[in-house]
């Protein structure tokens, strides 16, 4: 991820989709964190940088709107609260 500037869209490459994403290799976190697409090359993409707990996740251009950074909250606090066991502390 070193290198993409935040909140600007961005157009995949294979490069792109086959980096290690949050840590985790062959980019199997490289998809839409809404709506769980697998992108393609040339789609468009954006790195969401939370100003929450939440953390930064990456959205596709049909997911994005002015509304997003309250749904990626709102799915990370149910996510929180039913999946509790994933949080270590």
């Amino acid at each position: 991820m070193p290198g993409i500037e935040p909140d600007a869209y961005r157009v995949v490459t294979e490069e792109t989709m086959n980096a290690p994403w949050f840590g985790v290799p062959g980019g199997r976190l490289f998809r839409c964190w809404m709506c769980c697409k697998r992108f393609k090359v040339a789609e468009e993409y954006r790195l969401l940088v939370s100003r929450g707990p939440e953390g930064n996740c990456i959205i596709c251009k049909e997911c994005d709107g002015p509304t997003i950074e309250i749904q990626w909250a709102n799915r990370y606090a149910f996510a929180r609260e039913n999946f509790f066991w994933m949080w270590k502390g």
